[in-house]
């Protein structure tokens, strides 16, 4: 008797559980790919995928060097692990990489960029070459800014900020065409009426150091505190040059509290107005975006790797070892900085266009 009820109990559980898998069963779409659908959802998007780099120039310079530092520790804190790959695209300062990703490329997630920072300016000012709209984009975060500076060597005609402005003489600077060293030391000639009279035929960051060096320009202007650390820290150690502005109207360098910065010479809210459009990028320099339409959870999912990768020791080891500064910001931040220009009066932009491309794009 005992043994029989032991069967019926047994008999009972089964079709319990049998009763049971069948409901399961009928509540899922209805094919003989259910089960393998319902498990490969459980799995982390990023599983098995390459997620691909842009990087909007050569291999080699600043914005390559912080995508491959990026991409050798950003795998590990996605879930899944995905691999990287980076694809160089050099071309217009950045736009062929640009509208590129803007344009062409599928918003799944599996493909963003490190941004030219000075894209925004000229979308701002209305470049037709401009093929995308920056506040449409998905902006991920920023590894670290570019405050930049003003350096003249220390045998040159002027060595204060204060005596080039409305100077009878000029300063000769170095400075390759269409980026910072050319635009900024423009810009300081038409707001603090200084003489700065700029050379543009050097094709390289370090072919105006050269220039520097043998005397054939007097200074530069709108080189990062960051590239001059690493490529030329000796000007300073030696006395062979020194800095005469901080460009950056974000926020002063600590290290450099005694050297002068540009916006202790504003003298009105629209001129403040106009050097933070026109210069204020310098606090995003190192941004990574995706194209419009990805979606919001592989957004999330990308934004909360990459501040893991900003804190990371390995990845803080790296910047260490290849002398790559890391002041992060997040990816809201950067789109408040965007709101802030996009916001600038048409006075501002226009005096903006007039002064960077008084020729036209």
């Amino acid at each position: 008797m005992e043994k029989r009820e032991k069967m019926m109990m047994l008999l009972w559980t089964i079709l319990l559980l049998v009763s049971w898998m069948v409901e399961v069963t009928l509540t899922l779409p209805f094919t003989s790919k259910s089960i393998p659908q319902a498990i490969a959802a459980e799995r982390p998007f990023y599983e098995g995928k390459t997620i691909n780099m842009l990087v909007p120039s050569l291999p080699g310079g600043g914005y390559d060097l912080y995508a491959r530092l990026l991409t050798r520790h950003m795998g590990k804190h996605i879930p899944g692990k995905p691999k990287f790959v980076v694809e160089n695209m050099d071309g217009a300062g950045g736009l062929v990489a640009g509208n590129h990703l803007y344009n062409r490329v599928k918003p799944d997630g599996l493909t963003f960029m490190i941004f030219n920072h000075m894209n925004i300016i000229k979308q701002l000012v209305g470049d037709p070459h401009v093929l995308l709209d920056v506040r449409k984009m998905r902006w991920i975060g920023t590894a670290s800014d570019s405050p930049n500076m003003c350096v003249v060597r220390n045998d040159a005609r002027y060595q204060r900020i204060e005596d080039m402005i409305n100077a009878k003489e000029p300063l000769i600077l170095a400075s390759t065409p269409g980026d910072t060293r050319e635009y900024y030391p423009k810009f300081l000639n038409e707001v603090l009426h200084t003489n700065l009279k700029i050379i543009t035929g050097y094709k390289s960051g370090g072919a105006i150091y050269v220039a520097v060096e043998n005397r054939e320009a007097e200074g530069c202007c709108g080189v990062g505190w960051d590239s001059l650390q690493v490529d030329r820290p000796h000007w300073f150690k030696e006395k062979f040059a020194t800095i005469f502005l901080q460009l950056n109207p974000i926020e002063k360098v600590p290290e450099l509290k005694n050297v002068p910065w540009i916006t202790d010479y504003i003298k009105t809210p629209a001129d403040r107005e106009l050097i933070d459009a026109a210069m204020g990028t310098q606090a995003i320099v190192r941004s990574f975006v995706a194209p419009p339409g990805v979606p919001d959870d592989r957004l999330e999912i990308l934004r909360k790797a990459f501040t893991e990768t900003m804190k990371d020791p390995e990845f803080l080891a790296d910047a260490a070892r290849t002398k790559s500064a890391v002041k992060p910001r997040t990816g809201p931040e950067v789109e408040a900085f965007i709101k802030k220009w996009f916001n600038t009066s048409k006075e501002s932009v226009d005096k903006i266009r007039r002064i960077y491309f008084p020729a036209g794009f």
